[in-house]
C-alpha cells in the first residue's frame, strides 16, 4: 500500500496496528479502513507532512504502547513477528532498541547477476548486541517509545519523501543511541520480507541507491564540511576500486561494477552534497 507506515506493537490486547496514511494517491485509505472496520485493534491516520520521517514520527506519537516496532509499507511480517518481539521485550526489558533481519521477496525473476546478498540483511542466527558498525535495518525495527520522545524521533530533513530517494533517518537515530552507550539488540527469530520491486533489480537503480545513501550521509552522520579531505578520499577509493574491477574474478559484468564501484558511488554521493547549500 503505497504511503503507509504501519506500526506494531504490545498493549493489553497483545498489540496495535497504527497505519500512518502519508498522502497517498491510491486506494490505500480504501484497504486500510476496510481493516479498521474489521479488527478493533488497527487504526488509520493521515498525515499531511511528506515524508517517511514524518510518518514513523506521527507513528510513535500515536502508539499506547511500551514499544514501537516499525515494518515498511512494501514488507510483510512473518507469522510470529509480533509474537517474537513480545517474547524479547518481556526476556531483556532492559533493551531500549533491537531489531532483526530480513528476506527479499520479488514478483519478477531474478537476474543471474543479482546475488543473494543484494536486497536482504542478515547479521547470523546469535542473538547479540549490534557492532559499532553494524546497523539494524529500517524494515524492521522495534524502540521503546520514551527513548523516542526522548531523542525526538527521526529526522525530517533525511528519510524517503514522496518520489524523492534518501535514506539514513534510522542510521542517525541509531547513532544518537550508541552516543549513550545504550545496546542495540539483534534478534534473528524477528523476522520479516521485503519486497524488491522490479525498477530495483537493475544495476542503475542499486548505483543511484548508493549515490544517494552518500549524499544522505551528511546529515545523517552530521559531518563537517571537509571538502578537500573528501574530494581526496573519493578519489583514492575510485582508484582502488578500479584496481579491484580490474582484478577481479567475478564471473558476471554488472555485479563486478557494483562491488568494484560501490563504495566510491557512496563517496561522490556524499562529496557532491559537501559542495551544496
Amino acid at each position: 500500500m503505497t504511503g503507509v507506515q504501519t506500526c506494531a506493537l504490545p498493549i493489553s490486547s497483545d498489540y496495535e496496528v497504527i497505519i500512518v496514511d502519508n498522502n497517498s494517491i491510491d486506494n490505500t485509505q480504501e484497504i486500510a479502513l476496510s481493516f479498521v472496520e474489521r479488527y478493533p485493534n488497527f487504526r488509520y491516520i493521515k498525515e499531511p507532512k511528506q515524508g517517511l520521517s514524518h510518518s514513523r514520527n506521527r507513528g510513535y506519537k500515536e502508539a499506547y504502547g511500551e514499544y514501537v516496532a516499525y515494518i515498511d509499507d512494501d514488507a510483510r511480517a512473518e507469522k510470529k513477528w509480533v509474537e517474537n518481539i513480545i517474547g524479547f521485550a518481556l526476556r531483556r526489558p532492559d533493551i531500549v532498541a533491537f531489531g532483526g533481519p530480513y528476506k527479499r521477496f520479488v514478483f519478477e525473476e531474478i537476474p543471474k547477476w543479482y546475488k543473494d546478498s543484494y536486497g536482504s540483511c542478515n547479521l547470523g542466527e546469535e542473538e547479540r548486541p549490534i557492532a559499532h558498525n553494524e546497523w539494524i535495518s529500517g524494515t524492521n525495527m522495534i524502540y521503546k517509545s520514551s527513548l523516542l520522545m526522548e531523542l525526538g524521533g527521526f529526522d525530517t530533513r533525511v528519510g524517503m519523501s514522496g518520489d524523492t530517494v534518501s535514506y539514513g533517518e534510522e542510521t542517525n537515530l541509531l547513532i544518537k543511541i550508541k552516543q549513550k552507550s545504550l545496546p542495540i539488540f539483534y534478534v534473528p527469530n524477528i523476522v520479516v520480507e521485503h519486497l524488491i520491486p522490479d525498477y530495483k533489480l537493475s544495476l542503475k537503480w542499486m548505483l543511484k541507491s548508493h549515490y544517494m545513501n552518500g549524499f544522505s550521509g551528511f546529515e545523517t552522520f552530521g559531518m563537517r564540511r571537509e571538502r578537500v579531505k573528501w574530494v581526496l578520499k573519493t578519489l583514492y577509493v575510485g582508484l582502488k576500486g578500479l584496481i579491484k574491477f580490474i582484478l577481479s574474478k567475478e564471473r558476471y559484468f554488472k555485479a563486478r561494477i557494483l562491488e568494484s564501484f560501490s563504495g566510491f558511488i557512496w563517496n561522490l554521493g556524499l562529496t557532491i552534497r559537501m559542495f551544496r547549500g
